[in-house]
């Protein structure tokens, strides 16, 4: 979901594949919000490890993209996101 120039990504609007494809094609910022943890069951259907368990998924998913590029451009909350509180954040410039 873009917002004021930025991605929003909840899991009620996409999936951790989506967080990622939007990181590779160059958005400048995507924040990445879910509330859940990472447990063993989920393993065989999102992209986590087993070193992953017990951890919050926005953490560990925010942290995996901002491997893809050295810029920090994802952000994590770890709440969802109801229409009209999503966080504001100045817009980063680009060299």
């Amino acid at each position: 979901m873009a917002y004021g120039g930025q991605h929003y990504l909840d899991s009620r609007h996409g999936s951790p594949a989506a967080a990622e494809i939007c990181v590779r094609v160059g958005a400048a910022e995507v924040t990445v919000a879910d509330t859940g943890v990472v447990h063993p069951g989920i393993l065989v259907r999102q992209p986590y490890e087993d070193a992953d368990i017990g951890q919050y998924k926005a953490v560990v998913l925010a942290r995996r993209l901002n491997n893809v590029h050295a810029d920090d451009r994802v952000s994590q909350c770890r709440s969802r996101l109801a229409p009209g509180t999503l966080p504001r954040q100045s817009p980063r410039r680009r060299a």
